[in-house]
């Protein structure tokens, strides 16, 4: 068995570095034919919801090559923990989504890429008139806001060519 200490993931250079370094240990207990691998999530204590779009993925890739990918939830820090939560990141370790009471997140979630309706109704769902975060828009506004996200989620399903989900989520 493999395992990796992840610390704080912030949305920038430093953060992304991490995810490459774990990106690497994946790829090494693959090539080592290690079959299960553990994360180390205790030494984190800020985590930035974008940034779970990027860890999700590449956590179901090296899932679907074989890794067994686990954590210990109990020794998450207990904010963080109920963030990872409310956005359902941590279903990819077998918890429920909890309610999120005061709307602060954007759901963490897996788009099949040969249904992209699926992206649609997510973007409708988190990204109309008078969604919180979001500035007033007129209808038109609005639509090619709309639109220019689904022409992203298009852009990775046609040009990464992969046969994965897509994922997206947020916070506020």
């Amino acid at each position: 068995m493999k395992q990796f200490i992840l610390t704080n993931l912030p949305t920038s250079y430093d953060g992304f570095q991490k995810l490459l370094r774990l990106k690497d240990s994946l790829e090494s207990a693959i090539e080592e034919g290690h079959k299960k691998f553990f994360i180390d999530m205790s030494h984190i204590t800020w985590f930035e919801g974008h940034i779970c779009a990027c860890l999700g993925g590449l956590l179901k890739y090296y899932n679907y090559k074989g890794l067994c990918i686990y954590t210990n939830l109990n020794k998450i820090a207990p904010k963080v923990r109920s963030f990872l939560s409310k956005n359902g990141f941590l279903s990819l370790f077998g918890q429920n989504r909890t309610v999120d009471i005061h709307d602060t997140t954007i759901e963490f979630k897996g788009h099949n890429i040969k249904k992209s309706d699926d992206f649609n109704d997510y973007i409708t769902k988190y990204f109309s008139q008078n969604s919180r975060g979001l500035p007033d828009m007129t209808p038109i506004l609005l639509k090619y806001f709309r639109r220019s996200l689904y022409e992203i989620y298009l852009n990775d399903v046609e040009h990464a060519e992969t046969q994965l989900d897509v994922f997206s989520c947020g916070q506020f």
